[in-house]
């Protein structure tokens, strides 16, 4: 019975558990900075259960959008897969990890603002691309 339900859950339902284990890591991780960067910035007293609600609804969010997204890259009409979509897994598992490491990202610079690498990437990227100029020439 439980295989039965674990053969129904991989072809129906979801099927990359190798993937999921990578987005807990990057879910946890960003909780975990999160109650960090809340500590830092007002004491214990501000870590409250609003954090952990906020990431089971991520969990809800994030479950239905993997579900959706299975359904639409495997579908079968009549024993055959038609999908047109096909390729939006990857991109869609993607943005999910992205959003993640944004988040984490996020959190880190607001608990030391020193760790900011992306912000004078970005100043010595655009000083580049304009080429020395400055904003009032």
């Amino acid at each position: 019975m439980v295989s039965a339900f674990g053969a129904f859950f991989q072809k129906y339902i979801f099927n990359d558990t190798e993937y999921l284990v990578w987005l807990l890591i990057a879910v946890m991780l960003d909780l975990i900075t999160g109650i960090t960067k809340v500590w830092v910035q007002g004491g214990h007293k501000n870590i409250t259960s609003r954090g952990l609600r906020m990431t089971v609804i991520k969990f809800i969010q994030y479950g239905a959008f993997l579900i959706i997204t299975h359904v639409l890259v495997h579908f079968t009409v009549n024993g055959e897969s038609i999908s047109p979509v096909s390729f939006i897994d990857r991109w869609a598992y993607s943005l999910l990890i992205l959003i993640e490491a944004k988040s984490v990202y996020e959190n880190i610079v607001a608990i030391n603002p020193k760790l900011d690498f992306i912000k004078p990437l970005i100043e010595k990227i655009t000083e580049a691309i304009k080429g020395g100029k400055t904003d009032e020439e």
